[in-house]
């Protein structure tokens, strides 16, 4: 009676080896209700072996190119750098203006918008979605139209007067 369960169990675990190898190779779990005989179902097993055997070495191919592509770059990057001057790249006297009309027209941008974003900030609700739509038409409303706006520009005339007097 030992032997027969014995005989059992191996059958079963065989059985579950091959159920395991059918789900396992994409060709035949696409079609799980085809029957294929054990010697089939190893004739796929060891086809999808080689594929995958396959697709890794080309892998492999493709990750050692990147790799000499990456040390190519660096190693350009290092002759760019190289090149450079220690103490940076020299600053110019155009670079110099750009930088303060940016900044100008930073502080102009912030002296007209900050309002805005306060009440945005006090106005908007992002509880919900509809909440996020009615509470942002509301805030347009009543802090986007020209009306509103206007006033200011007041801050822009009494800044260009402020900096044409520093000048």
């Amino acid at each position: 009676m030992g032997h027969i369960n014995a005989e059992q169990k191996r059958r079963c675990n065989i059985k579950n080896g091959f159920d395991m190898l059918h789900s396992l190779i994409p060709q035949l779990n696409q079609n799980p209700n085809a029957k294929l005989s054990k010697a089939a179902m190893l004739q796929k097993g060891a086809d999808h072996i080689r594929q995958l055997r396959s697709d890794r070495s080309q892998l492999r191919e493709e990750m050692d190119s990147l790799k000499q592509q990456i040390e190519s770059l660096n190693a350009a990057i290092s002759n760019c750098q190289s090149m450079l001057p220690a103490t940076g790249a020299p600053v110019s006297r155009q670079r110099s203006s750009k930088m303060k009309e940016m900044f100008d027209e930073y502080v102009r941008f912030s002296i007209l918008f900050e309002p805005l974003l306060v009440s945005f900030n006090q106005m908007v609700s992002t509880a919900s979605l509809e909440d996020l739509f009615r509470s942002t038409l509301l805030w347009v409303e009543q802090h986007c139209s020209l009306v509103t706006l206007r006033p200011g520009t007041k801050h822009f005339t009494s800044l260009r007067d402020r900096l044409n007097a520093a000048v």
